[in-house]
């Protein structure tokens, strides 16, 4: 039976490498569309609710809902940017009190799906965070799963004492 410290040298930078490769996946996903949305055609549309919620103790996003129409056919959206807009209280409120009930804004839908919008297209920071994190677990992942089969009488790197 494979002792604990052999399982786990293999098994958390392959937890590392997965959390890696997800992160880095979402985060491609989300610039690609905060790329490609830059160049999507806009309507008006109008802010219906604009308030923020309580995520944790500690976290807050702002939730804002807007209608539009394109084509005719009425649409409502929440999304504000392809970026995770969470963070402390103050962040969530002053993204909630750039929009008002009723203020007429500019909505940037997807031509070939108008369901999808934003009201604020581009990258952001948080979209550049998602990247880094994941590509941070990932090589994290791959240098201890490459330095723990180099040296398989170690655990993360330090040799063992035997008498």
């Amino acid at each position: 039976m494979p002792k604990s410290k052999d399982i786990l040298s293999w098994l958390l930078p392959i937890i590392g490498i997965s959390v890696g490769i997800i992160g880095l996946g979402i985060g491609s996903e989300n610039v690609w569309h905060s790329l490609k949305c830059e160049s999507w055609p806009h309507t008006d549309g109008v802010i219906r609710t604009a308030n923020i919620e309580r995520e944790t103790s500690r976290r807050y996003h702002a939730s804002i809902s807007y209608n539009y129409e394109v084509d005719h056919v009425p649409y409502t959206s929440t999304r504000i940017a392809f970026e995770v807009y969470v963070g402390d209280k103050d962040r969530a409120q002053n993204l909630a009190d750039r929009y008002s009930v009723g203020q007429r804004v500019q909505v940037f839908y997807s031509p070939t799906h108008p369901e999808d919008a934003v009201l604020e297209p581009g990258i952001f920071g948080g979209t550049w965070t998602e990247l880094g994190v994941g590509g941070g677990f990932f090589t994290i992942g791959g240098v201890l799963l490459v330095t723990g089969r180099k040296r398989p009488n170690s655990r993360l790197g330090c040799k063992e004492i035997t008498s």
